[in-house]
């Protein structure tokens, strides 16, 4: 998961993730998103001079299972249902990729002019993705409305895509373009992004994250150290190493803070392959299920699904909380992740807690 997305991503989760904030957020994104450039950190940056798409990407993690784990596992109620529901989710994910891929070419081919670029936005709550074409002027979303529909219709078709929703959107064009200025200062930030991940990654630093203030000219990094560890020995070499990595590359007048990552940020991020399952495989068994947080503080963590329920609808509840707990037990026993208390609550349709459950 991309390290500079992590502050983003944990706040997003937090809080509800349901269709109604995934339709605000995107009305949200594409109306901020085009006035002025922007730029989007991974490994490599990319320049955006008249367009950036933000892409907030949730809690993906594996879902496969080894038969050695699978026949451990065999013995877990609903076992088969949803390790063919966690494989159905993967499927439907690389098939989404591709009739991105598939619309976006065809769109580049027929239709360039007044196109400013297009988006696809997916829920786990919701089965139809919606697909928008974004243009920079009202004739261009006239002419174009029908024929965006019909690529579509027929990349829907060729990828078993059975529901969708399209819409064409028009945008305010970007009032500026990257300057060479700010081009330099990009490149020079990944060139240390990609310095410190190395050294990191050849050191078996793999829990780690890395944040750069151009202000202090400093540079954080939070690591995951062993309880076997010497702190402070650790430290001193790590910053040996990263100090030698920077005079190699050309890199100067960066301090380097190195900080111990707490045990929830350790836990938040072992944790998001099973928040995948849960989410997707919970609201493929049970259609009131409509929505998902979590949180690690005050513990212990409390995983919420939020749902349709009538208030009155207990045992429904308790059956979707089992559930979620079979799902848990799965994840947990294919990823080797340390048990740590959990609590279960069920949210009615009113946002009321209607059941909750606590695992030790």
């Amino acid at each position: 998961m991309d390290r500079q997305l992590k502050k983003v991503k944990a706040h997003f989760e937090h809080h509800y993730y349901d269709d109604e904030m995934t339709d605000k957020l995107k009305h949200i994104v594409m109306k901020e998103v085009h006035k002025t450039p922007k730029k989007f950190y991974r490994n490599h940056i990319t320049y955006f001079s008249s367009v950036a798409i933000l892409a907030i990407v949730v809690l993906i993690g594996s879902t496969f299972l080894s038969p050695t784990m699978a026949a451990v596992m065999s013995n877990v109620p609903y076992f088969d249902e949803i390790f063919s529901s966690m494989q159905d989710s993967e499927d439907q994910e690389k098939r989404m990729d591709i009739f991105y891929d598939d619309v976006t070419k065809r769109v580049k081919d027929k239709m360039p002019e007044g196109v400013v670029d297009t988006s696809l936005f997916t829920s786990h709550f919701s089965k139809k993705p919606n697909f928008t074409l974004m243009v920079d002027d009202k004739k261009w979303k006239k002419e174009y409305e029908k024929e965006f529909e019909d690529i579509v219709n027929s990349m829907a078709i060729k990828n078993h895509i059975d529901h969708y929703k399209t819409e064409v959107t028009v945008i305010d064009p970007p009032e500026t373009i990257v300057s060479e200025k700010e081009k330099e200062r990009m490149e020079y930030l990944n060139k240390v992004y990609n310095t410190i991940d190395t050294v990191l990654t050849t050191n078996h630093f793999n829990k780690s994250q890395v944040d750069i203030d151009p202000q202090t000219k400093t540079a954080t990094i939070k690591v995951a150290f062993n309880k076997t560890n010497n702190t402070k020995h650790v430290t001193e070499n790590l910053t040996n190493k990263l100090e030698e990595a920077f005079q190699k590359e050309n890199i100067q007048d960066l301090a380097i803070k190195i900080k111990k990552r707490s045990k929830s940020e350790i836990w938040d991020e072992e944790w998001q392959p099973i928040f995948t399952s849960i989410m997707e495989v919970s609201s493929d068994k049970f259609t009131e299920v409509n929505g998902f947080a979590y949180s690690f503080h005050p513990a212990p963590l409390e995983i919420i699904i939020k749902t349709s329920l009538p208030k009155n609808e207990k045992n429904k509840a308790k059956e979707i909380n089992d559930y979620v707990k079979q799902i848990i037990d799965v994840k947990k026993k294919e990823l080797s992740v340390e048990d740590i208390p959990y609590k279960i609550i069920i949210r009615d349709k009113k946002h009321k807690q209607m059941y909750e459950e606590l695992y030790e």
